[in-house]
């Protein structure tokens, strides 16, 4: 479940450091381990709650139960103050973000859970014996006015919800915990009808002649009423019927035939999921937990420390509970225009308010879309790793990354606490700084793509780019945008062109923010990254001349072609596809670069 997830509480870690210094009376946090205890003191309580006040509607004698008055008030007191728990307690809302104010959260249960919990915990029943002077009464009325305590059957909803999370929890089996299920609701069915049975009898003052239990219960004491009241439930529900107890009055009649009408649906749900469970299982369910165990097996094989395996863990429950709603899943049955329309809607506003991206055309902007795939890391995750050649250009569209210079992941192997923290130029994202114990790290936010400079030139990184939460990244192959640059030739020098001018916005010499004990190894680094600079501007312009002159000489190729053909069409469409490319030569920056023409 959402609330409960551990990739998450991950993910905000630093926000809600910030929000516990800022704030004296902190809110209470849904993953946190005191609140699941809580919650599950919830479900335990509404169960019990449920068999209290069925029983009391049905057996009690009197209008107030002194016996049961305790425990009553002890349920009425844990969903009082759940309800403030309520009131003050985080959630995620619709985008995935946490909202940790406490106006938004109450408006948000106000909106939501407010009403049916305050339904479970409001005491209509003593309410209205106060307003009758009823109370402490048994009487015809006192009966009647029991079943105002129905209305706490409201608490229930927290049990579809308890069973929805543990069917993803690996600490107990799922066929367990569906024969758990399963006898439970079993059991609760059947109180529920006894007390329903006994509570007509009772009503009908328990005619010998006109009543099921007859003349039996002047000699039966008030726990063997319940037990008779749901032995004949049972046997009715297991369809056994040995027709020593039946009803006799019509109401009765009618009540059992709705009960054994209903009996044929209920039986036909408890048999059906045990025999799916045994036959086929559950398919998402079934292989999570069985891909977990291979994860689980594979970790033990080779040694895999406990914080290494828990992000495997994280990652692999992010992949099944975004699998379904990947793009890819739910577009593939939309035709192209379709695909196209919310492929544009989701990802546009985030590609074109980038730099790299500016002056592309539409028809450029839209089959680069189509290309992408949306992928979603975990916390932690090392998306760019020091030294190797991406192959992947990747857009932050949700989430943070955290840049770590070469100085900051060399700074355990020295051994050293201070350290050196070097202006990168590997990620031309716009980035802040921030600090922590261990010195300077930069962030880069969402919109940004992470990785041009090494995609557009094949040359290694310089710096471990990784996850601070989850990320949703927008991610293209080399492959694919090698195929894009054919096709759209006059965007793709566009693209070059924006990233160039990028690149000459970097300053030539790294800023030194701290200095460490290790002053040559410092100023090396430092030098390095100058010839890096240079060396990338170098590169990146030597590209979009050869992709600008290549673009230049088969545009003239083919318009040279078609005209010597006649062609019309090919000479019409050459034609226009060789203006962009005329405009990018020509612009103000560029002109020295296509003197050739």
């Amino acid at each position: 479940m959402k609330a409960f997830r551990t990739v998450s509480r991950a993910s905000d870690r630093e926000l809600l450091n910030q929000y516990y210094q800022e704030h004296k009376i902190p809110i209470f946090f849904p993953w946190s381990v005191y609140y699941r205890i809580w919650w599950f003191l919830t479900v335990i309580a509404a169960l019990f709650g449920m068999f209290l006040e069925t029983y009391q509607i049905a057996f009690s004698q009197a209008g107030w139960s002194r016996r049961s008055a305790i425990m009553e008030i002890c349920i009425y007191c844990i969903f009082g103050l759940d309800i403030i728990i309520n009131f003050n307690l985080a959630y995620y809302d619709e985008r995935d973000k946490i909202v940790l104010a406490r106006l938004p959260i109450a408006m948000n249960y106000l909106k939501r859970m407010f009403w049916v919990d305050l339904m479970g915990v409001f005491p209509f029943y003593y309410v209205a014996l106060a307003i009758s002077g009823q109370m402490g009464e048994s009487n015809t009325l006192t009966q009647t006015l029991a079943l105002l305590r129905l209305f706490t059957l409201a608490r229930l909803h927290r049990v579809p919800r308890f069973f929805s999370i543990m069917k993803y929890s690996s600490k107990i089996s799922l066929m367990s915990l569906t024969l758990i299920r399963d006898l439970s609701a079993v059991l609760t069915w059947t109180h529920i009808w006894a007390c329903i049975m006994f509570f007509i009898a009772r009503e009908l003052a328990f005619d010998p002649d006109n009543t099921w239990l007859g003349s039996d219960i002047a000699n039966l004491t008030g726990f063997e009423q319940y037990v008779t009241s749901l032995y004949w439930s049972v046997v009715t529900f297991t369809t056994v019927g040995y027709g020593d107890f039946s009803p006799v009055h019509p109401i009765e009649q009618i009540f059992g035939v709705v009960y054994m009408i209903l009996n044929v649906v209920f039986m036909a749900w408890v048999i059906g999921s045990i025999t799916l469970l045994i036959v086929k299982n559950d398919q998402k369910t079934g292989l999570y937990r069985e891909t977990l165990h291979v994860l689980h097996k594979y970790a033990t094989l080779h040694d895999f420390d406990a914080n290494f395996t828990k992000k495997l863990k994280n990652q692999l429950q992010l992949d099944f509970d975004n699998r379904e709603i990947a793009d890819e899943q739910v577009l593939q049955f939309f035709p192209v225009g379709v695909r196209r329309r919310v492929l544009r809607r989701l990802y546009l506003q985030s590609l074109i308010n980038t730099d790299l991206m500016r002056g592309t055309r539409n028809q450029f902007v839209d089959a680069f879309l189509s290309l992408c795939k949306v992928e979603v890391f975990s916390p932690g995750d090392e998306l760019l790793q020091r030294g190797a050649v991406s192959s992947e250009l990747y857009l932050l569209l949700d989430g943070s990354l955290e840049v770590a210079s070469s100085d900051t992941l060399d700074n355990s192997l020295r051994g050293g606490k201070d350290s050196v923290y070097i202006a990168s130029v590997w990620s031309l994202a716009d980035s802040t700084e921030m600090g922590s114990a261990s010195g300077k790290r930069r962030i880069i936010p969402k919109g940004e793509f992470v990785n041009e400079l090494g995609f557009f030139t094949e040359s290694p990184n310089m710096d471990s780019i990784r996850t601070r939460g989850v990320c949703k990244i927008l991610t293209l192959t080399r492959s694919d945008y090698k195929s894009l640059s054919a096709d759209h030739p006059g965007s793709a020098g566009r693209v070059l062109t924006n990233l160039l001018a990028k690149v000459q916005e970097l300053p030539t010499r790294p800023v030194m923010h701290e200095r460490s004990r290790f002053d040559r190894e410092s100023e090396a680094d430092i030098a390095q990254a100058e010839v890096h600079v240079e060396h990338t501007k170098m590169v990146v312009e030597d590209l979009i001349k050869m992709h600008i002159n290549k673009q230049k000489d088969e545009h003239t190729t083919r318009f040279c072609f078609a005209a010597s053909r006649g062609v019309s069409n090919s000479l019409h469409c050459s034609y226009y596809r060789f203006i962009p490319t005329l405009t990018i030569l020509f612009t103000p920056g560029y002109v020295n670069d296509s003197s050739s023409l």
